[in-house]
């Protein structure tokens, strides 16, 4: 069975969050669960709230209370500087990162962060970063 959820995240940043120009991020996502505790799915950030474009994709897992999913959407999207200006490219977007707990009746909250990434410094030089991290909610819709 399909399930239908509301949510929003928002960057653990304040500068950050205050260039996005919107207090939280509104999604949606579908997913389905399995027997095995897996779950996949769709997901959609609201445009109207600076959401990335495209609908992305969501894997992960169920266990008791908590839930880990992976969200990779299809278009690479970056801010470009302080005024919120956005930069969209066909590649894929870097992997989010999920975790959470259940919180009362069927409602989420935890963190995202970006997948560590390696990058080199000084052009020569390995490091493992991640560009941002935050938080994050949803709550099954009602029908």
């Amino acid at each position: 069975m399909v399930e239908k959820w509301e949510g929003n995240y928002k960057y653990k940043s304040k500068i950050i969050q205050k260039i996005v120009g919107h207090p939280c991020t509104f999604f949606t996502l579908e997913i389905e669960i399995f027997k095995d505790d897996t779950l996949k799915g769709k997901i959609k950030d609201d445009n109207q709230s600076d959401g990335m474009s495209g609908v992305g994709e969501v894997v992960g897992e169920i266990h008791e209370n908590a839930i880990y999913f992976e969200k990779q959407m299809p278009n690479k999207s970056t801010i470009i500087d302080t005024t919120g200006t956005r930069k969209t490219s066909k590649e894929k977007h870097p992997l989010l990162i999920y975790q959470g707990e259940l919180v009362g009746d069927k409602k989420y909250n935890g963190t995202w962060k970006f997948e560590r990434r390696r990058k080199l410094l000084l052009g020569f030089i390995p490091i493992m970063y991640s560009s941002g991290s935050g938080t994050w909610e949803m709550e099954l819709k009602k029908r």
